[in-house]
């Protein structure tokens, strides 16, 4: 069974190469540093609440349906 960590993370990497953006320019457009957002995404960091509506926000989402472990 996946983590939510690891749930999330997947979620943001395949909209990263969906839609073509590195991980450096989504980190930026998240407000958030190059290595925290590798962290993210590598399942080794626990963002807060302000992080993870950044996150949803670039990614034209709610912060529910990232993390809502039903929604792809």
């Amino acid at each position: 069974m996946l983590t939510n960590q690891k749930l999330i993370a997947d979620k943001i990497i395949h909209h990263r190469q969906e839609h073509q953006i590195s991980q450096s320019e989504f980190a930026h457009r998240c407000h958030v540093t190059d290595r925290y957002m590798s962290d993210i995404e590598n399942a080794q960091a626990n963002p807060s609440l302000r992080v993870m509506c950044n996150i949803s926000s670039a990614m034209g989402i709610k912060v529910f349906e990232l993390l809502d472990p039903n929604r792809a």
